[in-house]
């Protein structure tokens, strides 16, 4: 498995793009987010069917996130 790259605020990642921190807001929560969205990294790439998968994977990431911020 290849390391995954970091992608800096303002970068393009596939098509989409990195976007920059707002002034003031919660670093704390930044990374698990980061981290779940590093799932649609090259999903482009993939065959159409492994999407759902993917999205899913994304969408888990974020709940814990969330979660995350609800036990703060």
């Amino acid at each position: 498995m290849e390391p995954r790259e970091d992608h800096g605020p303002g970068s393009r990642v596939g098509e989409r793009v990195v976007p920059a921190t707002p002034a003031g807001a919660a670093s704390a929560t930044s990374a698990p987010v980061a981290e779940a969205l590093r799932e649609l990294d090259g999903l482009a790439e993939k065959p159409l069917a492994e999407h759902p998968d993917g999205y899913a994977r994304v969408h888990a990431g974020l709940q814990r996130a969330l979660a995350e911020i609800d036990d703060a």
